[in-house]
């Protein structure tokens, strides 16, 4: 099984779509604890986030720079996109 930093650079370096699905396939179930933990049980909230969180990391992933390991990055970004996301829908109402 490759790391978690060898599908970074698939996807960064070579464009490797596989490589990119392979790393959101491996810690989505993260990535929607994170966002229940934000947004609570509205599952409709929690996967419209997950929608943005998924389309911010294709775009953003370049800047993973390796100073940590991916998974604390990834932790960092989903919480911190979670955050926007509450905000935004919190002004909305």
């Amino acid at each position: 099984m490759k790391s978690d930093d060898d599908l970074v650079r698939e996807y960064v370096d070579l464009g490797d779509t596989r490589a990119f699905d392979a790393l959101v396939l491996r810690h989505l179930a993260l990535i929607r604890h994170l966002l229940y933990g934000v947004l609570g049980g509205n599952e409709q909230d929690i996967l419209d986030a997950q929608q943005e969180v998924l389309v911010a990391l294709c775009r953003c992933l370049p800047q993973f720079g390796g100073r940590s390991s991916f998974r604390t990055w990834l932790y960092r970004f989903v919480k911190n996109r979670g955050i926007d996301y509450l905000r935004r829908i919190t002004r909305m109402k």
